[in-house]
């Protein structure tokens, strides 16, 4: 598997975070990679930065979007930000460096949940 940096995720991720309610999310503390050679059969991934992590190293909450680009390419532009949404959706409210599970007492996060903010970043344009 081979990992590179995504500028063109890191700049939809944020015309996305300027579009939608995501007030909490810091933008400048999240990178985008594309991975290529993965056998997932995700579209991407979010991964976390541990609070343990970040005591040990003396560094803020980080969160990586990683797009893995043999399914997500070839989405459409619609579709490519759906799951960027999803992605940023498991980033809670207190951007601790922890990760929000697609089902919770008081949350779900699903197509329907998805669909509502991807309606919202539409009607923004």
């Amino acid at each position: 598997m081979e990992v590179t940096e995504a500028p063109d995720i890191q700049r939809m991720m944020r015309v996305i975070l300027r579009r939608t309610p995501f007030d909490h999310v810091k933008p400048s503390q999240i990178t985008c990679m594309r991975s290529t050679g993965a056998t997932s059969r995700a579209y991407a991934r979010i991964w976390s930065f541990p609070k343990i992590w970040q005591k040990a190293l003396s560094h803020p909450p980080h969160y990586i979007i990683e797009v893995l680009a043999h399914h997500f390419d070839t989405l459409s532009d619609d579709n490519k930000i759906r799951t960027i949404i999803h992605e940023l959706m498991h980033i809670p409210k207190n951007f601790s460096g922890a990760l929000v599970p697609h089902r919770g007492r008081y949350h779900k996060i699903d197509h329907r949940t998805v669909e509502k903010l991807f309606q919202t970043y539409k009607n923004s344009l």
